[in-house]
Order: structure tokens, then C-alpha cells, then sequence
């Protein structure tokens, strides 16, 4: 007898899939119910899918336009680095010529104190030399 139900299961589990009279109405509102909220939820979802997409679309324009604009920098500031390294290399190669051009002018301004030395001392001895010759005339 346990093995078998009882006829009163039956007749509760007969009830519960007919429903009892005037369910039905309600049942089938709810189904409808929630079959217009699941197509009211299923458009929403495919409307915001479809911005997602637009969304990402433009997200990867933005991307490839801030791409080419980051390649376009990395190649100024590549530039920009060579300039600046060549300045600096010219200012280097100009200060070594300046270094050897103070050390022609020293050199040379030596040479002219010299060559003005012994001309001052060739006048001197002219002088001497003409006095002398005035003295024996």
C-alpha cells in the first residue's frame, strides 16, 4: 500500500495540472503576460547590443585615429631627439673651433708683441746708429 499512492494524490496532482475552474484565465494572462516581457526584454537586449556595437565601432575609430596620432608624436619626439643631439654636437664642434681660434689669436698676438719688440729695438738702434753717423759728419 505505501508502494502505491493514495487516490487522494492523484486527485490533488489532476487539480493542480487542470487548475481549478477559473485559473485558466488567470494562467493564460500571466503566460501572455510574461511572454510580452521577455519580447519587451528581448528588444530592449537587442537594443542595447546594437549600441554596444555602435559604441565599440566608434571606440575602435577613436582607437586607431589615437594609434596613428601616438605613432605620428613617437616620430617628432624621435626628430626631436636627433635635433637635440646634433645641437648639442655642433655646439661642441663649435666650441672646440672657438677654443682653437683663442689659441691662434694668443699665439699670433705673441708673435706680433715679438716682431714689435724687435722692431722698437731695430728703431732704437737706427736712431743710435744715426746719431752716431750725425756726430761724425
Amino acid at each position: 500500500d505505501q508502494l502505491t499512492p493514495s487516490n487522494s494524490q492523484y486527485d490533488n496532482e489532476e487539480q493542480i495540472e487542470q487548475g481549478s475552474p477559473g485559473s485558466y484565465d488567470n494562467n493564460d494572462a500571466s503566460e501572455k503576460a510574461d511572454v510580452e516581457t521577455s519580447s519587451l526584454a528581448s528588444l530592449r537586449l537587442k537594443q542595447l547590443e546594437t549600441q554596444l556595437a555602435e559604441v565599440n565601432s566608434r571606440l575602435e575609430v577613436k582607437n586607431k585615429a589615437l594609434n596613428k596620432l601616438q605613432q605620428k608624436l613617437d616620430a617628432s619626439m624621435n626628430e626631436r631627439k636627433k635635433i637635440e643631439k646634433e645641437s648639442r654636437q655642433t655646439k661642441k664642434d663649435l666650441e672646440a673651433k672657438n677654443s682653437k681660434h683663442d689659441k691662434t689669436i694668443a699665439t699670433l698676438t705673441e708673435e706680433v708683441q715679438i716682431i714689435t719688440k724687435a722692431l722698437t729695438e731695430c728703431e732704437a738702434e737706427l736712431e743710435e746708429r744715426n746719431k752716431k753717423i750725425d756726430n761724425m759728419v
